[in-house]
């Protein structure tokens, strides 16, 4: 008896989550399948597999946190939201999937006007991030998790002072935790003397004392 109840219970609950894969739109057709796969290769398992990593899972006070956010954006500036229209016409197919991923779980849409490019490796990354930074005459915004005092970290802090110097608008957020060695370096008080405007996220336990993210 009870081992038909948790074959109900489970075959119920395949029936469901294969019904949400195959609703997602931010999955590809591949994707999709792959998940279908493992619910049904794998009973039971496979139903925590798709819960752990399947669905995005951002705390429960998020999605409120998000929608506020999302509002005040929607009255005051919502051409920063984007649209789904502009998805179809400034993405290509084979990357629409994650860009409709990424809005589902930030609430930003794709937005036109912007331009990106894949680097061949961290070298020449490097040496085309400093050129734009060397070639500013407006303003440099830099946002990082993690910010080492390494050869890349280092050379990013130096060509934001000499931008800084020249008089070009140079802003830098970091996260709290993931730069903690960036922000207790002298490096970063050379940003600052130069007149770098600097910002760190706090780590969660900060936050959580603050509710509040220290602006520019």
């Amino acid at each position: 008896m009870l081992i038909d109840i948790l074959l109900t219970i489970h075959f119920i609950l395949l029936v469901l989550i294969s019904l949400r894969v195959l609703s997602r739109d931010d999955l590809t057709a591949p994707a999709r399948l792959a998940w279908i796969v493992i619910l049904f290769v794998l009973p039971y398992f496979g139903v925590l597999v798709y819960w752990m990593f399947g669905e995005v899972h951002l705390g429960r006070n998020f999605a409120r946190e998000r929608e506020d956010i999302i509002n005040k954006l929607r009255q005051h500036r919502p051409a920063v939201l984007g649209s789904d229209v502009a998805l179809t016409l400034a993405v290509k197919p084979e990357y629409q999937a994650a860009f409709a991923y990424s809005a589902k779980a930030t609430g930003f849409q794709t937005t036109v006007g912007n331009r990106a490019e894949l680097m061949a490796d961290a070298a020449e990354t490097r040496s085309r991030m400093i050129a734009d930074f060397d070639a500013a005459n407006d303003h440099i915004h830099v946002l990082y998790y993690i910010w080492l005092v390494d050869g890349m970290g280092t050379a990013t802090a130096q060509a934001l002072i000499r931008a800084a110097k020249r008089g070009v608008t140079c802003r830098a957020m970091v996260d709290g935790m993931g730069s903690r060695k960036m922000v207790g370096s002298t490096l970063w008080q050379e940003m600052k003397d130069a007149g770098v405007q600097l910002s760190v996220a706090p780590t969660l336990d900060q936050y959580i004392q603050s509710a509040a993210i220290q602006p520019y």
